[in-house]
């Protein structure tokens, strides 16, 4: 966990990342072994190698995780938080995968973060799909606009409720943007996902093929 002084949040890093992190650069480490923690010499760096940086989507193993990062910003800050679907994971803080949050020294910054089973708030969520619903809780630092996206292009469908306006925005295609009040919000949004991996049998259903094309009817 690293102090990112451009956006005036925190910046959490795990295997999933790319992380190169400055002389002089303070850090938090959390160790799933607690320990001890060893930084080989190997690991320093005169110059930062090309290609490093990538994209969540390029890291997301064939294991079954998926990675969605997603960023809460008004027009001068923002903040960002980490959903991973891992059906090996559990539901509630498990030390070598998930992450709790760190608030901004800045007052003004906002806070964004889902709560997992047992009401925490967590900068990085790895848990099952379940029945794909994650809440999202926010911290406002001042009234104003804001918006919620993704910070990487995924395939499937996402779609972000907002409980208090009704609305429900599929972020795979579009940013929310709405207004809020100065204060915590951990009932307003909820992130709602379709299985990434499941299948569901569609029975009763006709197909037909008449000059080469494929008509089916009955479906849902």
């Amino acid at each position: 966990t690293v102090w990112d002084s451009n956006i005036q949040n925190y910046q959490y890093y795990t295997q999933d990342d790319d992380a190169y992190i400055a002389p002089l650069t303070a850090f938090f480490v959390q160790h799933n072994q607690a320990t001890s923690v060893t930084f080989h010499p190997d690991g320093r760096a005169a110059k930062l190698p090309e290609g490093t940086t990538r994209s969540a989507s390029a890291l997301r193993s064939g294991d079954g995780r998926q990675v969605l990062n997603l960023v809460l910003s008004n027009d001068s800050l923002s903040d960002k938080t980490r959903i991973v679907f891992n059906e090996a994971a559990k539901a509630g803080y498990e030390l070598g995968l998930d992450a709790s949050k760190f608030r901004s020294m800045n007052p003004n910054a906002p806070a964004f973060y889902s709560i997992d089973v047992d009401n925490q708030q967590l900068a990085i969520n790895e848990r099952p799909w379940d029945n794909g619903v994650v809440r999202l809780g926010c911290n406002f630092g001042v009234k104003g606009e804001y918006s919620i996206a993704l910070q990487e292009a995924v395939e499937q469908d996402l779609i972000l409720v907002d409980k208090v306006t009704g609305a429900q925005t599929n972020l795979k295609e579009q940013a929310y943007r709405f207004s809020a009040e100065v204060g915590e919000s951990n009932d307003r949004f909820e992130l709602r996902s379709g299985n990434p991996t499941g299948t569901e049998e569609i029975a009763g259903f006709q197909w037909q093929v008449r000059g080469g094309q494929l008509f089916l009817t009955g479906l849902p």
